[in-house]
């Protein structure tokens, strides 16, 4: 490192706001990497222990009621951040405002799944345990208090309380498995999980508001401001529901369809593809913003950061998903063991989505710069369409792999569709099918595959 970049990293160390962003986003990165790594160990540990059918009928619930959260949001959570950062003179009045219409929201999504659940032609376990998962949203109300602290920087206290919950809920799910327990016992966690962390954001709140603190903050509540963030926030709970949907529908269709058992195998093969998806969001994080800023700068060199970008992220999920098809049977077998064997042949479709989803996320980052949401909410809502009509007609003739299929296919033909009308889009799918092609590029090119000529 020469000494003029020395220099930059002292002055710019020297500065207290750039500390305080730092050390904001290392707690978050932090407490991210932890929480996934405790989660996916002492998930595989309950996995093995629940055996398909009874993991199959725990995820089949939290599919069912994820279908519903964007309603109990409001799709409040995307925008308050931003809200409380332009707003801070009204801070308590949105503080009390966003709960009671999240609180209205939850209150109005249980109704629903309580009502349609009943109509449902499932079993009283599986029902009681939707119920059970369901009941969890009430308390995701308290979320504005992460909000608060985001706008805040003062993430910390929000990656304490998660890191505390993630803790308890892991100490709590070993605890159970070793005495044996029943699988109501692990819907019953879920539902502690958000009590743990809601009252874990209460602590932190009054110990950073001190004195001063009011719990009677979410007493207030302002008619205008309400009709403001509404206004705001439909088009997102549209957007919402959608994504939920092609996410989620699967899950909720092999119960239906077939069995809890196919559920099961599903929901593993699942996680196991999407326990790569952090990585594009984390690196995006980390230097997306430098990216935009070019874009005023100097244009050209803009286009080369983007081609760029997605090679990365691209060359990354051909990795991840090549390694993967390979060794999804050795790695399925050595974490869940041979009683979900069946979740590797879906692993090895389930995968290549990441191909599509890793590169995505800058097309998803630059909607959002562009103001092209509704562009977006075009093509999440043909994406679910999609998804649902082909796992009607795979499920019955695949099982679980059609499902794969169907997922597959809803990630990618809707923004190939959507290029042919949307610039922005096009160019973005452009560069993904270049990146797709990074080594012969590189044999035809070598040093000069960054020319801007060739962008």
């Amino acid at each position: 490192m020469d000494i003029s970049a020395k220099l930059t990293i002292k002055k710019l160390w020297g500065h207290e706001t750039f500390r305080h962003y730092f050390a904001n986003t290392s707690w978050l990165m932090g407490d991210q990497f932890f929480r996934m790594g405790i989660s996916f160990v002492v998930g595989v540990y309950v996995a093995r222990y629940l055996g398909p059918e009874r993991l199959g009928i725990l995820n089949y619930a939290i599919s069912f009621t994820g279908l519903f959260k964007e309603i109990a949001t409001l799709g409040l959570d995307r925008i308050a951040v931003r809200e409380l950062v332009l707003k801070e003179n009204k801070k308590e009045q949105l503080m009390g405002t966003i709960f009671w219409l999240k609180l209205s929201g939850a209150i109005l999504a249980f109704s629903l799944i309580a009502i349609t659940i009943s109509f449902m032609n499932d079993d009283a376990l599986s029902k009681l345990i939707v119920i059970i998962v369901a009941c969890s949203l009430l308390f995701q109300t308290f979320m504005v208090i992460d909000f608060y602290f985001q706008s805040k920087v003062l993430s910390k206290y929000a990656a304490i309380a998660q890191s505390t919950q993630a803790i308890i809920s892991a100490l709590i799910k070993v605890f159970l498995v070793l005495i044996q327990a029943p699988v109501l016992y692990f819907a019953m966690v879920l539902l502690l999980d958000n009590a743990i962390l809601a009252i874990g954001l209460l602590f932190f709140y009054t110990r950073t508001k001190g004195n001063n603190f009011r719990f009677f903050t979410f007493r207030n509540f302002d008619w205008f401001l309400a009709k403001d963030l509404m206004k705001d926030a439909w088009p997102l709970i549209l957007s919402g529901l959608a994504v939920l949907i092609y996410m989620r529908i699967d899950q909720v269709m092999l119960k239906q369809m077939i069995d809890s058992q196919a559920v099961g195998q599903y929901a593993v093969a699942v996680r196991l593809s999407e326990t790569w998806y952090f990585i594009p969001a984390l690196i995006l994080q980390s230097v997306f913003p430098a990216i935009v800023l070019l874009k005023k700068e100097n244009a050209a060199t803009y286009q080369v950061r983007l081609q760029q970008l997605h090679d990365i992220l691209s060359l990354m999920a051909f990795t991840i998903a090549i390694i993967t098809t390979f060794f999804a049977k050795d790695i399925v077998g050595f974490l869940f063991g041979p009683k979900f064997l069946e979740a590797a042949s879906i692993l090895t479709v389930h995968i290549w989505a990441g191909i599509f989803v890793f590169p995505g996320n800058i097309r998803a980052n630059l909607i959002i710069v562009e103001h092209k949401q509704m562009v977006a909410l075009v093509f999440r809502v043909i994406g679910a369409i999609l998804n649902v009509g082909l796992n009607l007609l795979l499920i019955p003739r695949y099982g679980p792999v059609g499902a794969a299929w169907a997922t597959l296919a809803s990630y990618t033909v809707p923004v190939c569709l959507i290029s042919f009308f949307d610039p922005l889009i096009k160019t973005t799918m452009i560069m993904t099918f270049k990146a797709y092609f990074l080594p012969i590029r590189l044999l035809l090119y070598r040093k000069a595959i960054y020319e801007v000529a060739r962008i």
